[in-house]
C-alpha cells in the first residue's frame, strides 16, 4: 500500500503556513491511498510519518522527528501534526 499526502503527487500543491515565532502549531494532514488518490488511510502511526519543513526562502528542508504527542488521528484519513515552537525560530512563512 502506497500512501501520500494530498499535498504531494495527488494535487501538486505545497501548503504555505504562516507561523508565529516560538509557538506550536497544529497542521491538518490528509493521507490518501495512492492507487485512487481519494480513499483516506487510517491507523497510520507517528513512526511511519516523515516530515520535512522549511522557510519559503530556504534552499533546503529540515527534517522533523515526529513523536506520539505530535500526531493525532481524527478519522477518515485526516490527522493533526504538531510542529513545536522551537522549530519556528525565524519570522516568515514555512
Amino acid at each position: 500500500m502506497a500512501i501520500h499526502t494530498a499535498y504531494t503527487s495527488g494535487s501538486g500543491a505545497i501548503p504555505v503556513i504562516t507561523c508565529v515565532e516560538d509557538t506550536d502549531i497544529w497542521i491538518p494532514v490528509l493521507l490518501v491511498d495512492k492507487t485512487d488518490g481519494i480513499t483516506g488511510e487510517t491507523s497510520i502511526a507517528y513512526g511511519n510519518v516523515d516530515v520535512d519543513y522549511g522557510l519559503t526562502s530556504a534552499t533546503s528542508l529540515t527534517a522533523y522527528s515526529v513523536v506520539t504527542a505530535d500526531w493525532k488521528e481524527m478519522g477518515e484519513g485526516l490527522y493533526s501534526l504538531r510542529i513545536g515552537a522551537s522549530e519556528f525560530s525565524s519570522v516568515g512563512k514555512y
